[in-house]
This record gives structure tokens, sequence and C-alpha cells, in this order.
């Protein structure tokens, strides 16, 4: 028969803000940011030299958490403007940026998610929420010694179909498949993380429904998995007979018969 790859370890939830925890009660805190629309002036300079970007704006808790880091989320943005254009390239992220609590409590890591630049008129395309989700894993798998990890949504993100892409990617890109590795060549994606939290803000969206589509989209991500399992399995494994086991362990496991 065919082995599986098992399942990330790392916990995929959703809460509200409006629940009372602490957006920064975490290892690692990753705050998503929407650029803001370009207006026709903007877009008439794009062609010009390259323009200067005004400061960051930021609203909502994440305005909150800067301010009670002293404005270091605005200069973590401001360091790394070229490349993170303040939030405009979906799926860029800024270098890790650890600060020290009060009394000398351990030093937490801010990072900077970019979603895309705003778009009152269309809804958020999937191919943007699904870079952010594998650069969530990514930030995950890259910050070693980090067990939590908090992400900070605004509320364009926050449909749940939004949430089910968004977890789709974020479970895809922890796959790794070590069934026929050995040694140095064993690769555990974001081994160290326990829990990740999506934050949704001012969400129209219950935690339950949010859970849901959070579940629905891990599941989707265990197929594809399951697909890669597949074609990656040599000749002498997969064969007939271990195909066969494998449609009736899904049969067993979805239920069907």
């Amino acid at each position: 028969s065919m082995d599986w790859t098992p399942a990330p370890e790392a916990s995929l939830t959703a809460v509200s803000t409006a629940d009372g925890e602490a957006v920064d009660d975490a290892d690692l805190v990753i705050v998503g940011v929407v650029a803001p629309a370009k207006d026709d002036t903007d877009e008439e300079e794009d062609g010009d030299e390259e323009k200067e970007l005004d400061p960051i704006v930021l609203t909502g808790k994440a305005k909150e958490l800067d301010e009670a880091l002293g404005g270091a989320l605005t200069e973590l943005a401001a360091e790394n403007s070229k490349a993170f254009q303040n939030g405009g390239s979906a799926g860029s992220v800024t270098p890790a940026m650890r600060i020290v609590g009060s009394n000398n409590k351990k030093a937490k890591r801010y990072i900077l998610l970019g979603l895309g630049v705003e778009d009152k008129d269309t809804n958020v395309e999937s191919a943007t929420i699904m870079k952010a989700g594998s650069a969530v894993a990514s930030a995950c798998h890259d910050q070693k010694k980090v067990g939590s990890c908090n992400v900070l949504l605004p509320s364009q993100m926050e449909a749940d179909n939004i949430l089910k892409a968004f977890s789709t990617a974020f479970h895809s890109s922890l796959y790794a498949d070590n069934r026929y590795r050995t040694g140095k060549k064993v690769e555990f994606k974001a081994e160290d993380v326990k829990t990740v939290q999506l934050f949704l803000e001012d969400s129209g969206v219950s935690n339950e429904d949010a859970n849901s589509a959070i579940a629905t989209g891990a599941q989707l991500a265990k197929g594809v998995s399951l697909t890669k399992d597949i074609v990656n399995a040599p000749h002498n494994v997969l064969n007939s007979e271990s195909l066969a086991d494998t449609a009736k362990r899904i049969a067993a496991e979805s239920g069907g018969s």
C-alpha cells in the first residue's frame, strides 16, 4: 500500500478582534496591509520616473498596534518601501522586526504582509488571497523557534470564500513529501508552529462560519497533497493494487462506500 504524507501539525483558526483577544499575544505577528487605491494621477505617473511613496496609512487594529509599538510598523514599511510598496504587491512580506516586550519578556517578531491594491469596485481575487496564505506559511517556516502566530486581516479579506482560499493555500504550502527521503533531505515545514490564528476585523462572518470555511480549505489542501503523493510515488509503490487501496481509503474516510 502507499503511505500518505501527514497533514501539517499547525492548526489554523479564526477569531474576531471583537472577542477581546490580544492580536500581539503570539511569537510571530503578521499584519495584513491593503495599499490604497490608485487615482488617475498615480496611474499617469507610473510611466514617469519612479515616484517616492507616501508614508503608509494603517487603519483599525493595525493602527492601534502600530501606536502601541511607537510607530514601529510604519517605520518597518518605510524601510522596505521599494519592495513592499505599502502592501501593493500581493503576497510580499517585510523582513521580521524583533521587539522586546516590557519586563524583559521574550522578543516578538512582527511582519507586514502585502494584500494588494484596494479596488472598491471588485471583490478580492482568489489568486491574491492564496498568495497571502502561502506567504504566511512561508513566514511560519522561515521564522525558526516560533510556536504561535497571529495574523491580522483587514475587513476586505473576511468573506468565507476568501478564508477558504487562504486556508487551502496555507495548508498546501506546508506540504513536504518525506516518504522517500532520508538524512538531511528530510524537511518539515514550520515544524515548531503549533497555532496560527486569523484575527478578523469588522467581520460580517461569524467565528463558526469562518472556521467552517477554514476547515473546508484544509480538506481541499488535503486532496491536493494526496494528488502530489500519487504523482511522486515510484512505480514499485504505486501500482493497480495500491491505487485501489487508496481509493478504498478515500471512500472510507469520506463516508463513502
